[in-house]
């Protein structure tokens, strides 16, 4: 076997690793912002149902079973878990894909060979997926911020109507 194909061949092995790595991590971003977005709507069904059971009420004259001190806190929670998903759902500026065809097309263009632009495309995708850890570790994040508070509204909710 020439050295010339045993390199092809390493730099297929690197070149699917690095597309493999790049689908994984868009895969999990989208995965992360489902299941933020449940979240969300979760929350606002706790919400209404809270509404429905009396411990919250818009009329001002109707008594409920929050006190100030508790609904002020469950509405801080509540906007720091919209807060949390928005950071999961918003756009990922920067978010490597693939290898921009454009740098691959004027590469061949300056006469660089097959070997030299399959280089380059494979340290292109690890750069890129390098830089896309670091926001999707950020969503992550904000995303496991989110059910903590999911579960702190919940615990503010029960405890609510188990002494009303």
């Amino acid at each position: 076997m020439s050295d010339e194909l045993t390199s092809d061949k390493r730099l297929e092995l690197a070149y699917a690793a690095a597309q493999d790595r790049l689908k994984l991590q868009d895969a999990t971003l989208a995965n992360t912002r489902t299941r933020a977005n449940n979240l969300l709507a979760t929350t606002a069904l706790f919400v209404s149902f809270s509404t429905g059971v009396g411990l919250i009420s818009t009329n001002s004259e109707s008594e409920t079973a929050l006190c100030p001190g508790v609904a002020l806190v469950l509405l801080l929670v509540v906007v720091a878990l919209g807060i949390s998903v928005l950071v999961v759902a918003w756009p990922a500026k920067g978010w490597c894909y693939t290898p921009s065809a454009s740098k691959i097309m004027t590469r061949i263009a300056d006469g660089d060979s097959e070997a030299d632009i399959r280089r380059y495309v494979i340290d292109a995708m690890i750069r890129g997926a390098e830089a896309n850890h670091s926001m999707l570790e950020l969503r992550q994040n904000a995303f496991r911020c989110a059910v903590v508070l999911l579960v702190v509204e919940i615990a503010l909710l029960l405890s609510a109507l188990a002494l009303y």
